[in-house]
């Protein structure tokens, strides 16, 4: 199998272990009643502008303030994304010979472009890029964005990380070193291990 197949079934299979993961986390933890509230709400808010209740503008800017309080709501749970980011993507990989659990499957692993060892810096610029980290961080700063722009920040927020994925993959595709954004700026590069 080639490497660039070999390292796009790894980094989807693990992206589907922390959704996985994630998924069955939040099935743990109790809702409260503001959270219940707030999505009620937005269901009321999308009734109102459906039926023509409501002008446009006036259902963008509550919607905008809803889903900046259910994100303020649900803070603890982007903090252990964030925390389970870091740990699978930077923390397991340092300590692990450079493999996540699918890249070991896979037999390969992230490698320094340089003579010296991995360091978590790398792994750090590496998880900001394409692992979803760096919006996430941004995510929890964009909470002190005012109520009428946080919903327009966030997408744009979600558009740059999107982009910085797919132009990634395209890279790592199209492009004879199989390298993308975060391979480059972090001087990484993945590898298959020989047997």
């Amino acid at each position: 199998m080639k490497l660039n197949i070999k390292r796009l079934l790894a980094y989807l299979l693990d992206l589907s272990f922390l959704f996985l993961f994630l998924m069955l986390l939040n099935m743990f933890i109790p809702k409260n009643d503001a959270l219940i509230d707030l999505n009620n709400s937005l269901g009321v808010l999308n009734e109102m502008v459906s039926s023509k209740d409501m002008s446009f503008i006036t259902y963008a800017k509550d919607y905008s303030t809803i889903i900046k309080l259910i994100d303020i709501e649900n803070l603890y749970i982007t903090m252990i994304q964030a925390i389970y980011l870091v740990v699978y993507f930077i923390l397991i990989p340092y300590y692990n010979k450079g493999q996540t659990l699918f890249q070991s499957v896979f037999n390969i692993k992230i490698k320094t472009t340089a003579k010296n060892n991995l360091t978590i810096k790398q792994l750090l610029i590496r998880s900001l890029i394409i692992n979803g980290l760096g919006f996430i961080i941004l995510s929890i700063v964009a909470l002190m964005v005012p109520y009428e722009y946080y919903f327009t920040v966030i997408w744009l927020l979600l558009i740059i990380q999107l982009y910085l994925m797919i132009k990634s993959g395209m890279m790592i595709y199209k492009n004879e070193d199989q390298k993308g954004f975060h391979d480059i700026y972090s001087h990484t590069k993945i590898e298959e291990i020989k047997k």
